[in-house]
């Protein structure tokens, strides 16, 4: 008899019958832990994806905004209506006095949009400055750049889809953000677009937007521009009688993000006051 009856092998009889099942159970259960975590983490990384793409895209619509608000200003502000040089002829530099500020100095613009229709006409025909219709200024003409003559707002070479492909506009050939209101950075706009903290990449550098508008007379007689029109865009006043239609792209930083905002933009809308001091018939 053992002097140790509690240690005998013999009294335990489950021992000798073990082979490391127990072993091989812990094994299965950290592989399926390990695919578990796997599949954790390929959902964490396409929820980050998709916030990323998200982010990015709203990135880009946001500098199309900007952009169209840039060409507002463009318009509206500096170069347009008010614009004065001591030519009057289109692509020469001036000042606009209605943005003068106390005793400084009047901006500085240049002409870019016709004054009347007079002005219409010779940016119609004549051929360095926009280079006739259904068509955008080229590059190479800096004063005019995002500037195009269209016949018609169903005309088919300015279709959104056909931006910066193989229509009238292209990325190059757009105005900037900035490009042309720089003088307005010291009255009530600032020099940059931003997103949150981040700056747009919109200058006039390398730059990842554009803005192209497009000129067309308001005939009173006809009551609309035609087909293509939204019905809500308002008539011009008689005294300026023209509407502009704002095509803008933007890209994100990544390559695939892109942004088209396109408007009607009438910068002196007739109003029973008379907003530019004539008629609106």
């Amino acid at each position: 008899m053992p002097i140790y009856p509690h240690l005998d092998p013999n009294s335990f009889p489950c021992a000798a019958r073990q082979r490391g099942v127990s072993l091989f159970i812990v094994v299965i259960i950290l592989l399926l832990s390990l695919i578990a975590m796997l599949g954790v983490l390929q959902v964490a990384n396409l929820n980050e994806s998709l916030v990323g793409n998200q982010s990015d895209q709203e990135r880009s619509y946001a500098a199309a905004e900007a952009l169209l608000n840039a060409a507002q200003r463009d318009i509206l502000l500096n170069n347009g209506l008010y614009c004065e040089s001591e030519s009057g002829a289109f692509g020469s530099a001036g000042t606009n006095a209605t943005l003068k500020q106390g005793t400084g100095a009047a901006p500085a613009c240049t002409v870019r949009y016709p004054a009347d229709n007079a002005g219409y006409m010779e940016m119609l025909t004549t051929e360095s400055i926009i280079g006739g219709i259904n068509k955008c200024a080229a590059a190479t003409n800096a004063a005019y750049k995002g500037v195009c003559i269209s016949s018609s707002p169903t005309q088919e070479k300015f279709l959104a889809a056909k931006i910066d492909n193989d229509g009238a506009q292209t990325l190059t050939n757009g105005a900037a953000y900035n490009q042309f209101t720089a003088s307005l950075s010291d009255v009530d706009w600032g020099p940059d677009a931003k997103a949150g903290e981040a700056t747009l990449a919109l200058g006039t550098g390398n730059f990842k937007g554009a803005y192209w508008v497009e000129v067309f007379p308001y005939h009173a007689l006809s009551g609309a521009l035609g087909d293509g029109v939204p019905a809500n865009v308002p008539a011009p006043d008689g005294t300026y009688p023209f509407i502009f239609r704002i095509t803008a792209l933007a890209q994100g930083l990544r390559g695939g993000t892109v942004s088209v905002l396109r408007s009607y933009y009438v910068p002196y809308p007739c109003l029973p006051s008379a907003a530019v001091g004539g008629g609106c018939g």
